[in-house]
């Protein structure tokens, strides 16, 4: 048996993935595994620290059952979290986060895009000289009868008052058309104008794109129609193909997955990323939705103090990544509060389980290289019992 370490570092590992575990020891020290445990309960863990009262310092990640069997049997002893477990545990409900959100997110590039190929296609027509619908030179009749009438009442001798009473028009009206020989051309707008946008809207509803959806974008481009006379002209069409550009499927092309989002955002430097068009969909993801932008600092800076040896700053860290206002980050803080001394130590020490992640996956070589058949003892003596392995 390895000699007797004061400070170890305590991990699971698979048995039988899924079904069987078990947990291993590990010396911080000198990186040799100090034994094999059946089981990750916390009960095998208690029996063996009430063998070695010598243990000062334990690192470990946040498994309940590993701190409830320290704090019982050795409650002096240092306990520290790991920090690569803490920082997992935080990427954790981030992509949680994303995975629910993410069809927000998506859309807020999408509408975007659909709306700049509508600013676009407006632009192309005023340029190519195409005049917004209009009736040039025409006289409107209405129009043309009432300044005809206060001609005729003119010339009769009614004053401006009585006119502007009688045809229920202002007196500056009557006035002004007292001092024109003719009714002057005015080009009149129709109200609502969906030859500007007629092709666009029906490559968006041969795309499948819904009419609430076509209509808010327009809307805010410029058409003048109305709601309810939009969906009363669209609702029965018979969605026909165009040779627009198809933009949806354009967009969702160049659409990254939640968890590639979230594994970005522990990017302190996006130009980092390898992928040219994930660097950019990421600074256009960031750059629209503020949860993302608060997502990634609070990641980051978590990054930070958790290499930075002030714990002072977690409580204001942990303050802050509440304001966020997600369940998922408010179990993740809950479940630090519940360690806190651990994650505290994790903060101003240097001790890690590092050692013991390379021997768990020096464990699981030896299990391959046995083609899984070597029993729970056979593993030990290979693993914990032999300076070879």
């Amino acid at each position: 048996m390895k000699r007797k370490s004061n400070s170890i570092s305590i991990d699971d590992w698979a048995y039988r993935k899924g079904l069987t575990y078990g947990t291993i020891l590990v010396n911080i020290e000198t990186g040799e595994v100090i034994d094999l445990l059946t089981g990750r309960d916390g009960t095998s863990l208690k029996n063996w620290l009430a063998k070695h009262p010598e243990v000062e310092i334990v690192t470990r990640d946040r498994a309940s059952a590993y701190s409830c069997a320290v704090s019982s049997i050795i409650p002096d002893a240092i306990q520290v979290a790991d920090r690569f477990h803490l920082l997992k545990n935080l990427s954790d409900c981030v992509y949680d986060i994303i995975r629910i959100e993410y069809r927000n997110l998506v859309n807020s590039i999408t509408e975007d895009s659909l709306q700049e190929e509508t600013l676009v296609h407006e632009s192309s027509d005023e340029e190519s000289g195409k005049v917004p619908q209009k009736e040039k030179g025409e006289m409107n009749d209405y129009l043309k009868g009432r300044f005809e009438k206060v001609k005729e009442m003119i010339e009769d001798g009614v004053g401006f008052r009585t006119i502007a009473r009688t045809l229920q028009m202002s007196r500056n009206t009557v006035r002004r058309y007292s001092n024109m020989d003719i009714l002057p051309c005015k080009s009149i707008y129709i109200k609502n104008n969906y030859n500007e946008y007629q092709e666009i809207i029906e490559n968006w509803l041969s795309e499948g794109k819904i009419i609430t959806g076509i209509f808010e974008i327009i809307k805010k481009a410029g058409f003048k129609g109305s709601r309810t006379a939009f969906y009363e002209r669209y609702k029965d069409h018979p969605m026909r193909t165009t040779h627009a550009v198809n933009i949806i499927a354009k967009v969702k092309r160049r659409l990254i997955s939640p968890r590639k989002i979230s594994k970005y955002l522990g990017f302190a430097d996006l130009s980092k990323i390898k992928d040219q068009t994930d660097k950019e969909i990421m600074g256009e993801l960031i750059s629209k939705n503020i949860l993302l932008e608060d997502l990634r600092h609070q990641v980051l800076s978590f990054k930070t103090l958790l290499l930075g040896n002030d714990d002072s700053l977690l409580e204001d860290w942990m303050k802050k990544t509440l304001t966020i206002g997600k369940s998922q980050l408010k179990t993740f803080i809950k479940g630090l509060k519940s360690d806190i001394e651990a994650v505290r130590n994790a903060i101003i020490t240097n001790w890690s389980n590092g050692q013991v992640e390379g021997q768990v996956n020096r464990l699981k070589s030896i299990k391959r290289q046995m083609y899984g058949r070597a029993g729970f003892e056979l593993l030990r003596r290979k693993v914990a019992l032999s300076r070879v392995g």
